[in-house]
């Protein structure tokens, strides 16, 4: 694996310095590679060492993805980790929990819009619909090139007789079905950094839908894009796939025990 560049070196060293940091991650493409199916992406033994080496006295992780929370506890393993659930609809971790009240309110239309969408796409193979409890998924990365017309005419139709109070939001080779409102995964890590005493963000995915943890972490920290350059992003830094992720996530570990004999620091949740 290639040596880190400089600047990932200053940010680990900048990162390593601080009090508390308040790692938050996105899960696929960031932590795991894509898959084709969501229920096929595993994390390997050295990967969850890897993560486990940072949960020090200084270090939380959290993780914001669009999978829901208990996906996330049995893929990661990590009972000091914060699980951002849905985008971060929901957040559980130690001394923590949070449901935000328009998914507890439209659950019950949620769960009848997956019902429906279900059936729609039955006919069109390789397309899979997600009901995650607070949001849906509508994962088509398995469709063959020759359904692809009647895939984008079944989902015009349906985003068009979606019941009002869902925002649908393009993902990686997905739709993402929320319900609507200003919460996303920077009102998550904005939420975060208050309930955890305003502590140094450092923020790493790779979808659209992580510019705004970018954001909220660039104001408190750092941000770190995984993949390909986009034209634009709030995040200064860039690794280039999942492998560098964890390239960087020991970098960090190994300053953060360099700098463990200078430093301490103690965490407390604010109500």
């Amino acid at each position: 694996m290639a040596a880190p560049v400089p600047s990932l070196r200053r940010l680990a060293r900048a990162a390593a310095a601080r009090r508390r940091v308040l790692i938050l991650l996105d899960f696929d493409g960031t932590l795991c590679e894509l898959k084709a199916r969501p229920a096929k992406a595993r994390l390997s033994r050295s990967r969850r060492a890897s993560l486990s080496a940072l949960l020090a006295g200084r270090i939380r992780l959290a993780v914001l993805s669009g999978r829901p929370i208990m996906q996330l506890k049995a893929m990661l393993k990590l009972p000091r980790a914060i699980y951002g659930g849905n985008f971060g609809l929901r957040i559980e971790g130690p001394g923590l929990e949070f449901i935000h009240p328009q998914a507890r309110r439209q659950r019950p239309a949620l769960s009848r819009l997956a019902r429906r969408l279900a059936r729609l796409c039955s006919g069109t193979p390789g397309v899979m619909v997600e009901d995650k409890g607070a949001s849906l998924s509508v994962h088509y990365r398995g469709v063959l090139p020759r359904y692809a017309r009647r895939l984008r005419r079944l989902l015009a139709q349906a985003r068009r007789e979606s019941p009002r109070g869902f925002a649908w939001q393009r993902g990686q080779n997905a739709w993402e079905i929320l319900p609507t409102g200003s919460w996303d995964k920077g009102s998550a890590a904005r939420w975060l950094w208050r309930r955890l005493g305003r502590p140094y963000l450092l923020a790493i995915g790779d979808a659209g839908s992580d510019e705004a943890m970018f954001k909220a972490a660039s104001s408190r920290g750092a941000a770190v894009r995984v993949g390909r350059e986009v034209r634009r992003s709030a995040a200064a830094h860039r690794v280039a796939g999942v492998a560098q992720v964890y390239g960087f996530l020991r970098l960090l570990a190994r300053e953060v025990r360099a700098d463990l004999r200078r430093r301490t620091g103690s965490w407390r949740v604010r109500g």
